[in-house]
């Protein structure tokens, strides 16, 4: 039996039940509706390099999406980046991507979190994300990518 994702509202945010997911307890910033969790992505991204990737989140018209990422590094405090490519027919992505980048400081998790509205995501079908970059002088751990797609 697939356990049920419950969820409890705490005062201005929303949490999601420790027994949801594995991840849940990780990212209480995302709003929990319709949540998924992105795969196919490196578990680590050796100093000062990039990982390339080719894992889609798919956008429904009007409504927006909501994502976390938790990372930390073995050392340094440069940027651990996301680099999200967007399509509006899921078959050619854009060759600029959007970045999402998040300050690491060493051994201390890191969440990057992004809320795009539905107005922003407007005319898209299709987020890829192309590569996950290090910055850092130590390797980049990757623990995972959460998100959501709010009501409109």
């Amino acid at each position: 039996m697939k356990p049920k994702l419950k969820f409890k509202a705490l005062g201005a945010g929303l949490f999601l039940s420790v027994f949801a997911l594995p991840l849940s307890t990780v990212f209480g910033q995302v709003t929990p509706t319709t949540l998924g969790v992105v795969t196919n992505l490196p578990a680590t991204v050796a100093p000062a390099s990039q990982a390339n990737t080719a894992s889609y989140i798919d956008l429904h018209n009007n409504s927006g999406l909501a994502l976390s990422w938790k990372f930390n590094v073995s050392s340094g405090t440069s940027n651990g980046v996301l680099l999200f490519y967007p399509s509006v027919d899921k078959t050619n992505y854009d060759s600029v991507p959007w970045v999402l980048a998040r300050d690491a400081a060493g051994a201390t998790d890191q969440i990057a979190t992004t809320n795009w509205s539905a107005g922003e995501l407007r005319g898209y079908t299709s987020l890829k994300i192309g590569a996950l970059t290090n910055e850092n002088a130590g390797t980049l751990t990757n623990k995972g990518i959460l998100f959501s797609r709010p009501n409109p």
